[in-house]
């Protein structure tokens, strides 16, 4: 397998976002905790990295084999059908990929408990389920909020958790904080899925996936799209002023104008080739931003 093919199956040009939930969960530790265990927490980064990309892989492997659209997907949308690449080869690198992750991660439970171990499941469960079954999760209704669940509150959850020098100092008033400081980022991450599902809506019809967007309808879906972006707008610069996060965070709103530009061309055409990439680049515009903001607002109150 070439770098090209290994590229597209595992979609690691989607793996910065796992640097980025790191880096909050660091600064979030520090902001409230006043430090942070990084052994464990680079060991449980990289077991996150590694299983991304193992379950990116797994859901295109599964995709292509569950595809009823023989001649439109299976031949020319699936990297696995437009590069010819034998089933079993990608079946192969998935369990060869997964085993040194999974021996880390148990390293990480013997270590530092049950904890982790349930929520660790939970992720990989959602991972592999979203394209597994005869009902798999990205069929579903539920895809974009459990999805966004777990890629942008659950991953950032087990980093602090892994990151504490005290684990009892993880009681649900803290569950419940980090949940806050999430949820704009989750809303932001559903409205990517939103976006996503909107433009496949066609193809997802044909090969039997009924997503949210299946039942809100085109147009609904990009209504709701519209609201998701402006609560997510709203809450981070309220959280700043509560001090749930630091006051620089709030700061966020001067990137508003830029990011509505970004995602103007998918709010008037919802096309995956032409216009779903400026959505995703919409993510970039705002999440990442805020996650900096945050780690300066840390490092000036420290």
């Amino acid at each position: 397998m070439n770098w090209k093919l290994f590229y597209e199956l595992t979609e690691i040009y989607t793996s910065p976002l796992d640097v980025i939930w790191f880096i909050l969960a660091v600064s979030y530790s520090y902001y409230r905790f006043g430090s942070y265990d990084y052994t464990y927490g680079i060991i449980g980064f990289l077991c996150v990295f590694s299983f991304h990309l193992i379950v990116n892989m797994h859901n295109n492997y599964m995709d292509y084999k569950n595809a009823k659209d023989e001649d439109g997907y299976k031949k020319n949308v699936s990297t696995i059908g437009t590069n010819n690449v034998p089933l079993k080869t990608v079946r192969n690198w998935i369990i060869g990929l997964s085993i040194i992750p999974l021996a880390a991660s148990l390293f990480l439970v013997y270590k530092t408990g049950w904890t982790t171990l349930i929520v660790g499941v939970i992720c990989v469960a959602i991972g592999l389920f979203y394209s597994f079954g005869p009902r798999p999760i990205n069929s579903l209704p539920i895809a974009e909020v459990t999805v966004a669940s777990a890629i942008a509150f659950f991953i950032p959850l087990v980093y602090v958790y892994l990151g504490l020098n005290d684990r009892s100092l993880m009681q649900w008033s803290v569950i419940a904080e980090i949940l806050l400081i999430c949820l704009p980022n989750m809303l932001i991450f559903f409205s990517t899925l939103l976006a996503n599902n909107t433009c496949d809506l066609n193809e997802d019809i044909k090969n039997g996936r009924h997503t949210l967007v299946y039942f809100l309808g085109k147009e609904n879906a990009v209504s709701m799209y519209k609201v998701v972006w402006i609560l997510a707008a709203v809450l981070l610069p309220v959280l700043a002023i509560l001090h749930i996060v630091p006051y620089t965070v709030g700061f966020v709103v001067l990137m508003y104008p830029l990011a509505y530009k970004t995602i103007s061309p998918y709010l008037k055409k919802q096309v995956k080739k032409e216009t779903y990439f400026s959505a995703l680049k919409g993510v970039n515009v705002v999440i990442i931003p805020s996650i900096i903001l945050f780690m300066i607002g840390v490092l000036i109150h420290f």
